[in-house]
């Protein structure tokens, strides 16, 4: 009755070389994606178009909260930052400030 338990069943048997031969054929693989003649990156097996997401536009704010600067993505804005990409996106969940030519400096979303 109680075979089917994951508490009182015994372990599983696999069949280890079976596992390893299905993995050598799909690393040994071809790739799933393929770029299309228009530069757009298409996934094989669906036959759909790899999104990369739209990006997010950001505001740089000083401590009186005025804006300093915007920025189109957080990309561009860590360059003019001299920081990394995930110190900008941790910055914005936070929202702790950023000491930036000696002046703490804000982070925010520009949800326009």
């Amino acid at each position: 009755m109680n075979n089917n338990r994951l508490s009182t069943s015994s372990s599983p048997s696999v069949d280890r070389d079976l596992l390893l031969l299905d993995l050598k054929v799909m690393l040994e693989g071809g790739s799933n994606y393929e770029q299309s003649p228009e530069g757009q990156i298409v996934i094989k097996s669906t036959g759909k178009f790899l999104k990369k997401g739209s990006p997010r536009r950001v505001i740089i704010n000083d401590e009186c909260g005025s804006t300093l600067n915007e920025f189109e993505s957080i990309k561009s804005c860590a360059v003019y930052l001299g920081i990394s990409h995930q110190t900008v996106l941790r910055r914005l969940r936070d929202e702790k400030p950023i000491e930036w030519n000696s002046r703490l400096i804000f982070v925010k979303s520009n949800n326009s």
